[in-house]
């Protein structure tokens, strides 16, 4: 996008009005009157666009503002096509690519709870390799398909601890956990790890009495080695 003209900074040579059932337009008209090169869009309910237009559609660089978000980026054929910036009033905000609308390809997520995602998507999901961080800074690092995590992943806590699994549709197959200490600890459970704030302490909770008897139990780590895992 850095190649981009900034709107605010065209210039309408030849402005003119052209009016729809539902909004009013200010800018160029072509020979056949439609909307083609710089305007503003007003809809009567109070959403604008402002940007590049092309046969009576936004076309090009342009800034739409409606009710519920704000996107600046490219649109082709009036969908959002191409790099962009999407807002939300709730904080939220994606950067990255379009394609007819929804994510699609690189992008990076931000939620006003202060989770974090950056990686692939698909027709508006997570899909392929991502890194996700959570508001308490545990990061995930793995491959989704559909929104969902679908393979290998991995966690690592802000104390260094990590552990690594297998992902079907969300549900945590197996994996393990290397503690600070060396120490690993293997498990088994079928347990959903959802896309929240405080990570460490759910995912301490589902492994805790789910680690096979052949290896490690919980009993055999010291305090200090069960502090870790909170992060302490």
């Amino acid at each position: 996008m850095s190649d981009q003209v900034p709107v605010e900074q065209e210039i309408v040579i030849d402005c003119k009005e052209k009016k729809f059932d539902d909004c009013v337009f200010y800018g160029e008209l072509n020979e056949n009157n439609e909307m083609h090169g710089y305007g503003q869009l007003c809809f009567f309910n109070g959403d604008e666009c402002v940007g590049q237009f092309q046969n009576d559609h936004i076309h090009g660089y342009a800034t739409l503002t409606t009710q519920h978000y704000k996107y600046t980026g490219s649109f082709i054929s009036g969908q959002r096509t191409g790099k962009g910036r999407m807002e939300w009033p709730d904080g939220d905000v994606y950067e990255g690519s379009f394609l007819n609308g929804v994510f699609d390809g690189e992008g990076t997520m931000k939620w006003g709870n202060k989770c974090v995602h950056s990686g692939i998507y698909k027709n508006g999901d997570k899909c392929g390799f991502g890194t996700f961080v959570h508001a308490d800074k545990t990061v995930f690092e793995g491959t989704y398909l559909n929104n969902l995590r679908n393979g290998s992943g991995k966690f690592t806590f802000t104390n260094g601890n990590f552990f690594t699994g297998e992902f079907v549709n969300n549900q945590l197959l197996r994996g393990t956990m290397v503690f600070g200490s060396g120490k690993e600890c293997k498990f088994e459970l079928s347990q959903e790890i959802v896309e929240i704030e405080n990570a460490n302490q759910f995912i301490y909770d589902s492994i805790v009495g789910k680690l096979m008897k052949e290896e490690i139990k919980i009993e055999e780590l010291n305090e200090n080695e069960k502090k870790m895992v909170f992060c302490e």
